[in-house]
Protein backbone atom coordinates (compact mmCIF):
# COMPACT_ATOMS: atom_id res chain seq x y z
CA UNK A 1 0.00 0.00 0.00
CA UNK A 2 1.55 3.30 -1.04
CA UNK A 3 1.11 6.77 0.35
CA UNK A 4 -0.13 7.93 -3.09
CA UNK A 5 -3.33 5.97 -2.45
CA UNK A 6 -4.10 8.36 0.39
CA UNK A 7 -3.34 11.65 -1.38
CA UNK A 8 -6.17 14.12 -1.70
CA UNK A 9 -6.88 16.59 -4.45
CA UNK A 10 -8.46 19.93 -3.64
CA UNK A 11 -12.25 19.60 -3.47
CA UNK A 12 -12.26 15.87 -2.73
CA UNK A 13 -15.07 15.04 -0.31
CA UNK A 14 -14.20 13.06 2.83
CA UNK A 15 -16.69 10.98 4.80
CA UNK A 16 -16.07 9.44 8.23
CA UNK A 17 -16.59 5.69 7.84
CA UNK A 18 -16.65 4.67 11.50
CA UNK A 19 -17.11 5.90 15.02
CA UNK A 20 -20.28 6.61 16.92
CA UNK A 21 -21.08 10.31 16.57
CA UNK A 22 -18.73 10.99 13.67
CA UNK A 23 -19.84 8.26 11.25
CA UNK A 24 -21.14 9.83 8.04
CA UNK A 25 -19.88 13.35 8.69
CA UNK A 26 -18.44 14.96 5.58
CA UNK A 27 -15.88 17.67 4.79
CA UNK A 28 -14.12 19.14 1.76
CA UNK A 29 -10.35 18.86 1.27
CA UNK A 30 -9.09 22.39 0.69
CA UNK A 31 -5.29 22.02 0.83
CA UNK A 32 -3.18 21.31 -2.24
CA UNK A 33 -1.38 18.27 -0.86
CA UNK A 34 -3.02 16.38 1.95
CA UNK A 35 -3.42 12.77 2.96
CA UNK A 36 -6.20 10.93 4.76
CA UNK A 37 -6.40 7.68 6.70
CA UNK A 38 -8.38 4.48 6.32
CA UNK A 39 -11.16 5.68 8.64
CA UNK A 40 -12.28 8.09 5.93
CA UNK A 41 -13.69 7.55 2.47
CA UNK A 42 -12.67 9.86 -0.34
CA UNK A 43 -15.21 10.86 -2.96
CA UNK A 44 -13.72 12.42 -6.06
CA UNK A 45 -16.32 14.34 -8.02
CA UNK A 46 -16.41 14.17 -11.81
CA UNK A 47 -16.70 17.97 -11.78
CA UNK A 48 -14.51 18.81 -8.76
CA UNK A 49 -15.36 22.46 -8.22
CA UNK A 50 -15.43 23.86 -4.70
CA UNK A 51 -19.04 24.87 -5.27
CA UNK A 52 -20.19 21.34 -6.05
CA UNK A 53 -18.08 19.80 -3.27
CA UNK A 54 -19.49 22.21 -0.68
CA UNK A 55 -23.03 21.55 -1.88
CA UNK A 56 -22.51 17.80 -1.54
CA UNK A 57 -21.02 18.21 1.94
CA UNK A 58 -23.96 20.43 2.97
CA UNK A 59 -26.35 17.69 1.87
CA UNK A 60 -24.38 14.83 3.48
CA UNK A 61 -24.22 16.72 6.80
CA UNK A 62 -27.91 17.66 6.66
CA UNK A 63 -30.55 15.63 8.49
CA UNK A 64 -31.49 13.97 5.17
CA UNK A 65 -27.93 12.90 4.42
CA UNK A 66 -27.22 11.83 8.00
CA UNK A 67 -30.41 9.75 8.07
CA UNK A 68 -29.13 7.80 5.05
CA UNK A 69 -25.65 7.17 6.48
CA UNK A 70 -27.03 6.33 9.93
CA UNK A 71 -29.43 3.84 8.31
CA UNK A 72 -26.52 2.00 6.70
CA UNK A 73 -24.30 1.64 9.76
CA UNK A 74 -23.47 -1.74 11.22
CA UNK A 75 -21.61 -2.98 14.27
CA UNK A 76 -22.00 -2.70 18.00
CA UNK A 77 -22.22 0.48 20.03
CA UNK A 78 -18.99 2.46 19.83
CA UNK A 79 -17.73 0.28 16.95
CA UNK A 80 -20.19 1.31 14.25
CA UNK A 81 -19.12 1.66 10.65
CA UNK A 82 -20.43 1.87 7.11
CA UNK A 83 -19.01 -0.04 4.18
CA UNK A 84 -17.64 1.81 1.13
CA UNK A 85 -20.27 0.05 -1.00
CA UNK A 86 -22.98 1.70 1.14
CA UNK A 87 -21.89 5.14 -0.01
CA UNK A 88 -23.09 4.33 -3.52
CA UNK A 89 -26.57 3.75 -2.12
CA UNK A 90 -26.96 7.28 -0.76
CA UNK A 91 -29.55 9.14 -2.79
CA UNK A 92 -28.53 12.70 -3.62
CA UNK A 93 -31.15 15.05 -5.08
CA UNK A 94 -30.00 16.06 -8.56
CA UNK A 95 -31.54 19.51 -8.19
CA UNK A 96 -29.20 20.07 -5.22
CA UNK A 97 -26.12 19.80 -7.38
CA UNK A 98 -27.83 21.69 -10.18
CA UNK A 99 -28.33 24.64 -7.84
CA UNK A 100 -25.00 24.09 -6.04
CA UNK A 101 -23.75 27.60 -6.69
CA UNK A 102 -26.33 29.27 -4.46
CA UNK A 103 -26.15 26.65 -1.70
CA UNK A 104 -22.39 26.50 -1.43
CA UNK A 105 -21.93 30.26 -1.82
CA UNK A 106 -24.01 30.77 1.33
CA UNK A 107 -22.13 27.99 3.11
CA UNK A 108 -18.72 29.37 2.07
CA UNK A 109 -19.78 32.87 3.16
CA UNK A 110 -20.80 31.52 6.56
CA UNK A 111 -17.46 29.73 6.93
CA UNK A 112 -15.55 32.84 5.89
CA UNK A 113 -17.22 34.86 8.64
CA UNK A 114 -16.99 32.23 11.36
CA UNK A 115 -14.24 32.58 13.93
CA UNK A 116 -14.25 30.21 16.93
CA UNK A 117 -14.55 32.05 20.25
CA UNK A 118 -11.14 30.94 21.63
CA UNK A 119 -9.39 32.00 18.41
CA UNK A 120 -11.21 35.35 18.44
CA UNK A 121 -10.28 35.92 22.08
CA UNK A 122 -6.59 35.16 21.39
CA UNK A 123 -6.62 37.43 18.34
CA UNK A 124 -8.22 40.33 20.24
CA UNK A 125 -5.86 39.96 23.22
CA UNK A 126 -2.87 39.91 20.86
CA UNK A 127 -4.11 42.93 18.89
CA UNK A 128 -4.89 44.97 22.01
CA UNK A 129 -1.63 43.96 23.66
CA UNK A 130 0.38 44.94 20.59
CA UNK A 131 -1.52 48.22 20.26
CA UNK A 132 -1.09 49.09 23.93
CA UNK A 133 2.61 48.21 23.88
CA UNK A 134 3.13 50.29 20.74
CA UNK A 135 1.27 53.23 22.33
CA UNK A 136 3.35 52.99 25.53
CA UNK A 137 6.59 52.90 23.51
CA UNK A 138 5.54 55.82 21.28
CA UNK A 139 4.68 57.94 24.37
CA UNK A 140 7.96 57.08 26.08
CA UNK A 141 6.27 55.28 28.96
CA UNK A 142 7.91 52.01 28.04
CA UNK A 143 11.45 51.60 26.77
CA UNK A 144 12.16 48.03 25.80
CA UNK A 145 14.90 48.82 23.31
CA UNK A 146 17.72 48.32 25.81
CA UNK A 147 16.26 45.35 27.64
CA UNK A 148 15.26 43.19 24.66
CA UNK A 149 17.42 44.60 21.88
CA UNK A 150 14.60 46.17 19.86
CA UNK A 151 15.12 49.46 18.10
CA UNK A 152 11.52 50.43 17.29
CA UNK A 153 7.86 49.74 17.88
CA UNK A 154 7.79 48.07 14.45
CA UNK A 155 10.39 45.55 15.60
CA UNK A 156 8.30 44.86 18.69
CA UNK A 157 5.22 44.40 16.53
CA UNK A 158 7.15 41.87 14.39
CA UNK A 159 8.24 40.04 17.55
CA UNK A 160 4.65 39.99 18.82
CA UNK A 161 3.47 38.62 15.46
CA UNK A 162 5.81 35.69 15.96
CA UNK A 163 4.48 35.12 19.47
CA UNK A 164 0.85 35.84 18.54
CA UNK A 165 0.48 34.80 14.86
CA UNK A 166 -3.15 35.93 14.69
CA UNK A 167 -2.21 39.65 14.84
CA UNK A 168 -3.53 41.35 11.73
CA UNK A 169 -1.94 44.33 10.05
CA UNK A 170 -3.73 47.56 10.89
Amino acid sequence: MTAARYLLDPHDVLIAMDGEGSLGKAAVALADVTTFDSHLARLRLTDPTLTRALALVCFLNSSWGRTQTDGRKSGSTGQTQIAPSDLGQIRIPTDLLASATAVSAKFADTLDHYEPAPQKARRLIAEYSAGLTELLISRGALNLAESVGLRSADELRQLLKLVYPTIRNS
